[in-house]
């Protein structure tokens, strides 16, 4: 893994988006994941600059959610594909049709992850990776004991997941218990993986990334044996490792 520190969650936002940028400008048709939440705001804020300064055009780019909440339409305010939506898609030159994420109000959680999958495959597979790292280990919806193998499938969210939610403005029937996400199986085979994390509330989870052993209780940690990771993270994230 490659490991960068930045002084703050602004200038790891700027790190993220100038590799997304420079994975767009040398692969124009890039295929990429992102992922949503807070962790990534200052990304969004950034690509939305470089966008319109010209440098980066979406035009053939296609882009996956890494997932979206069961039981959710996308226009519900928890709605992960709602959050990229309005903080980054809703602004950009991206096409309708090449936006793509797994629709949570789905009958059939399995076929939908299928074809979920399918769709991935059908573009060429993901080129670009964007992921952030969670207090326990996690990726996005990815929850710890995962099997490694998965693709695409539906994750049982953890009771602090639902806590975090619930903490919202949302109505409490409304708390999503489960999300359709990319597995791990899926996400190893992207050539490039971008890691997100900020804030002291992340320390030891970087410090068990680095330095713990590979196991499904802790679901980033297979990202030890890829080829192409890079850990983008702020001093407090970081501060653990020293120790």
């Amino acid at each position: 893994m490659n490991l960068r520190v930045f002084n703050n969650e602004a200038q790891v936002g700027r790190a993220a988006a100038t590799l997304v940028a420079a994975q767009i400008l040398g692969k124009p048709d890039s295929v990429i994941g992102l992922t949503a939440g807070n962790t990534i705001l200052d990304t969004c804020h950034q690509l939305l600059q470089l966008t319109r300064d010209g440098i980066i055009d979406w035009q053939r780019v296609k882009v996956f959610s890494q997932d979206e909440y069961l039981g959710l339409p996308s226009s519900h305010e928890l709605s992960r594909f709602r959050f990229l939506r309005d903080k980054l898609f809703s602004q950009i030159n991206l096409a309708d049709d090449a936006l793509y994420a797994p629709d949570g109000m789905t009958q059939d959680p399995d076929a939908e992850c299928l074809n979920y999958e399918k769709a991935i495959q059908t573009a060429g597979g993901l080129d670009f990776q964007l992921l952030t790292l969670g207090t326990r280990g996690q990726i996005g919806s990815i929850e710890s004991g995962a099997d490694f193998s998965l693709r695409t499938y539906c994750s049982t969210l953890s009771e602090d997941v639902q806590d975090a939610l619930a903490r919202g403005s949302a109505p409490a029937d409304t708390i999503p218990d489960a999300a359709l996400t990319l597995g791990i199986g899926t996400i190893m085979r992207v050539p490039r993986i971008i890691l997100l994390a900020t804030g002291p509330s992340r320390a030891m989870a970087v410090a068990s990334l680095v330095h713990g052993r590979i196991d499904p209780a802790f679901p980033a940690s297979i990202l030890q044996i890829h080829p192409h990771v890079t850990v983008l993270m702020d001093r407090s994230a970081a501060s653990a490792l020293s120790r």
